[in-house]
């Protein structure tokens, strides 16, 4: 997995996303601006400085609303994922539904977020599950432990993202993408993490053979003592 190339393209996913919100906080400010201006030149024309109060109120109350924040994690998965699976996969609407419903779990930072995480788990899903097919499990909260084959952070301007590859007790491999460091972990580590099934893929392992692989969009990565 190329991660480095990889965080590239969801910096530029996230570049592209805040260029779009400037652009159209740029054209909706002098639409307002010109409302207001043209309502107040009228109101001046025909009406007592005192009056013209509620004709400024009634432009204010009449402006185009700001567009509501995107989810950039969601939002940048629906781009990386094709990237990072060569075109294998791509982010389900069940899964970028569940993410944008649960924008605290991504990452879940705080005890009573972990906690909510912990109770969302079906616990009856493994990776066995989703390797012999991973479409009923999209949008279900699953929690996955192992041993790490590989742990990688980069700074984005989303702040530190980080990609796990563990094996579990099936010996199946299962990647990640977290939001957040992931602390004192390192290659070799047990860990278990928690997320949404994001889709199924290959890729070419160091041995010249091909990894199977589940990926998640990951809520909470823990190390195991």
């Amino acid at each position: 997995m190329k991660l480095k190339i990889s965080m590239i393209a969801l910096f530029t996913v996230v570049m592209l996303t805040a260029c779009g919100q400037e652009k159209q906080a740029a054209t909706t400010q002098p639409a307002a601006s010109t409302e207001t201006a043209a309502t107040t030149t009228e109101s001046t024309t025909t009406t007592t400085e005192a009056e013209e109060q509620p004709a400024v109120e009634q432009a204010a109350e009449t402006a185009p609303e700001t567009a509501p924040e995107q989810n950039t994690f969601a939002d940048a998965m629906v781009n990386l994922v094709p990237y990072m699976t060569e075109n294998q996969g791509e982010m389900s609407q069940q899964t970028y539904d569940y993410i944008t419903a649960h924008p605290n779990q991504f990452p879940a930072t705080t005890s009573a977020d972990k906690q909510e995480v912990k109770n969302a788990v079906d616990s009856s899903v493994t990776s066995r599950h989703m390797f012999k097919n991973v479409a009923p499990y999209l949008d279900k909260m699953v929690t996955v432990s192992g041993n790490v084959v590989e742990v990688s952070e980069e700074e984005t301007e989303m702040g530190t993202v980080a990609f796990v590859h563990l094996a579990d007790e099936y010996d199946n491999s299962v990647t990640g993408v977290y939001l957040g460091s992931t602390g004192d972990l390192l290659d070799g580590d047990d860990v278990t993490v928690r997320g949404v099934p994001v889709t199924t893929y290959s890729f070419e392992n160091v041995g010249g053979g091909t990894t199977n692989a589940v990926m998640l969009a990951l809520s909470t990565v823990q190390k195991d003592k």
